[in-house]
């Protein structure tokens, strides 16, 4: 179990093979399900719900998580916002024990009894996300800077980041337990990257590599 502080991780990627890997690996498939290997992401706004019922002390955390995602994500109909209570969101964040979560997305009990945050996606034929849900364990989980890291890792492995990896302890999507606190420079390209312009959601490795490299 590796757990850290609050100290920012600015690692640079060494070279561009390393980082193009380590984004094809987190960003095709997903941990749970039969989920297709190629581009997974929201291609419209992204209306978060129920961030009136989290604790105080996680408020300021997803005000500052939604400016600097949306400072990363470079496809202007793509924004992450508070919705309104009055108005149906598309990404709804859940607290407390999980029972509501996994009602809503139709999970096994022992995703909840295993786990202390989840996020879950619905997607249609193309791979455009339509509807999410991020969940933080208030209830077992009290310690407020473990809320914050949970908040921070399912709110960005919902926008289609959905595997974890054992390469970089320091990474938002490592596999192993942490308290990291913010995006080291890999996590930054790796979001970058998912809303890049230059992509289309629904390629695979190969057309992903073609695309990037070119670029590069």
């Amino acid at each position: 179990m590796a757990c850290q502080n609050d100290t920012p991780v600015h690692t640079a990627p060494a070279n561009f093979e390393q980082t193009l890997d380590y984004f094809l690996e987190v960003a095709l498939g997903s941990e749970y399900g039969d989920t297709p290997q190629t581009l997974i992401r929201w291609e419209q706004a992204i209306l978060i719900g129920g961030y009136e019922y989290l604790p105080i002390h996680l408020q300021p955390t997803l005000d500052s998580l939604i400016a600097e995602l949306n400072g990363l994500i470079d496809l202007p109909e793509v924004r992450l916002q508070k919705c309104p209570p009055d108005l149906p969101a598309n990404l709804q964040l859940f607290t407390g024990s999980g029972k509501a979560f996994a009602k809503r997305f139709e999970l096994p009990k022992s995703f909840i009894k295993y786990n202390r945050g989840l996020f879950a996606v619905r997607y249609d034929m193309q791979g455009c996300i339509q509807q999410g849900g991020v969940w933080v364990d208030t209830e077992r989980l009290t310690d407020p800077v473990a809320q914050r890291h949970l908040l921070r890792e399912e709110l960005t492995q919902a926008l289609g980041l959905m595997k974890d990896a054992d390469r970089y302890a320091g990474s938002i999507f490592y596999e192993k337990w942490t308290l990291t606190q913010h995006f080291t420079n890999y996590d930054r390209q790796l979001i970058r990257w998912l809303y890049d312009p230059r992509l289309q959601t629904g390629m695979d490795a190969e057309a992903i590599r073609n695309v990037l490299g070119k670029a590069e």
